[in-house]
């Protein structure tokens, strides 16, 4: 069956889908962003995408048809995942993140109000309002 062509429960039938969802041939470049409060982060059936100085955290948002835990990344490959932080469920649905260049498992970013981390290990990761 073509990819394109499944039904939400027969594309990824026991986590679901991610906040981010990159079916096959689509590209993107994700830089400093901030996943929180969603049911999913990521899912991405390609090679070569970029998710640099990013925060996934605790996307674990009730509800849905899955009945799979909930994942911070489920990625084809792992290779352009640098310098991002993870932590919630299941971190890494594919084990291919690589953790020298990514801190899998890590603490409590502590969030303000703008989803701006608090704690110092984040300074150079994730969402920044732009300010005026």
């Amino acid at each position: 069956m073509d990819e394109m062509a499944k039904t939400p429960g027969e594309w990824k039938p026991e986590h679901g889908s991610g906040a981010l969802t990159l079916f096959p041939g689509s590209k993107t470049l994700l830089r400093r962003f901030t996943f929180t409060g969603n049911r999913n982060a990521v899912d991405d059936a390609n090679d070569g995408n970029l998710y640099e100085d990013s925060i996934f955290w605790k996307n674990k948002a009730p509800g849905g048809w899955p009945t799979g835990s909930r994942y911070e990344l489920d990625l084809a490959s792992g290779v352009g995942v640098v310098g991002c932080f993870v932590g919630g469920e299941i971190n890494d649905v594919n084990s291919n993140v690589d953790t020298d260049d990514n801190v899998i498992e890590c603490g409590d970013p502590k969030f303000n109000q703008y989803y701006v981390p608090q704690v110092e290990d984040f300074e150079d990761a994730g969402y920044r309002p732009v300010s005026r």
